[in-house]
């Protein structure tokens, strides 16, 4: 009588439980776990054109790179902003500007080589091997758990723009953002 008492109040709680012919009970434990979509961005090195004569004769280049760890099979976007002086200089991406003493110099970011159409925020409709810059200027990856994605920053000033540059301290910051997308 004192069995069935005790299996009709466990039953009534909501337990599944199995005699064996010992007397020993037999419940699940339910485990689980929950993993959250992350990244981690890496502070980049700067990105340097250098000293250099405002009388150059070629492009002046410059790279460095985006180092990003996110969470494994995770998709995110990285984004960078058309910059500090943008606005003020009347640029639009994909130019951007340096600025020292209310003069501006015109420089690009590019993610995959220095050509037309691989700019950050480049050309409407062109592709890369990250995915679609424009119009949201970003770059689409998938995360790879452990291992950080290393995505190119490459910049150029032109010929032109150096050679019409007054002597200055030039500079900019441009923002890097990621977001998740399905």
């Amino acid at each position: 009588m004192k069995r069935i008492m005790i299996k009709t109040a466990l039953a009534a709680a909501g337990l599944v439980l199995m005699m064996g012919t010992t007397g020993a009970w037999a419940v699940d434990l339910h485990v689980t776990a929950s993993v959250t979509a992350s990244c981690v961005v890496s502070t980049p090195n700067d990105l340097e054109f250098g000293t250099f004569d405002s009388n150059v004769a070629v492009n002046k280049d410059a790279s460095s790179d985006i180092s990003i760890k996110c969470t494994q099979g995770s998709g995110y976007r990285v984004n960078l902003n058309a910059g500090a002086n943008a606005v003020a200089s009347g640029f639009s991406i994909p130019n951007r500007a340096l600025i020292s003493n209310g003069n501006y110099l015109a420089y690009k970011i590019y993610f995959t080589s220095r050509t037309a159409g691989n700019e950050w925020g480049g050309t409407a409709g062109a592709e890369s091997d990250y995915g679609r810059p424009y119009p949201s200027h970003t770059t689409t990856e998938t995360g790879g758990g452990a291992t950080s994605n290393v995505i190119p920053v490459l910049g150029q000033i032109l010929v032109a723009d150096i050679n019409a540059a007054p002597a200055g301290d030039y500079t900019d910051d441009v923002t890097i953002t990621t977001s998740f997308h399905p």
